[in-house]
């Protein structure tokens, strides 16, 4: 059934949740958008895609150097980081609310 939280585990031990609306329709992790491909495996393998909507590179924009790891930084905080960026200046819609709710963000 769907929506489905699909966890993710990355090679440095942070994980995250993706969240899947049917089958081969994923949700940006940033911006809510399900133009994207499965942005990062559950082994935390990243698609390197860009979000058409935000413009993350999955893997390069997000990344996490264990330095930050240590300091509680996570992908998690990085994506939180990147979606304030990509609001900024931006009309709050309904649209942009249903968008940001189907990955846990409300506005």
């Amino acid at each position: 059934m769907y929506p489905r939280r699909l966890k993710v585990v990355f090679a440095k031990g942070d994980e995250a949740i993706l969240i899947q609306l049917g089958e081969n329709v994923y949700c940006c992790p940033v911006c809510g958008s399900t133009e994207v491909d499965l942005p990062y495996s559950s082994n935390g393998s990243a698609s390197y895609e860009i979000c058409p909507d935000c413009g993350i590179e999955y893997g390069f924009d997000d990344e996490v150097s264990n330095k930050k790891l240590v300091d509680g930084y996570t992908h998690e905080k990085k994506w939180q980081e990147l979606r304030a960026q990509w609001l900024a200046g931006k009309e709050v819609t309904e649209t942009l609310r249903e968008r940001l709710l189907r990955i846990g963000v409300a506005l």
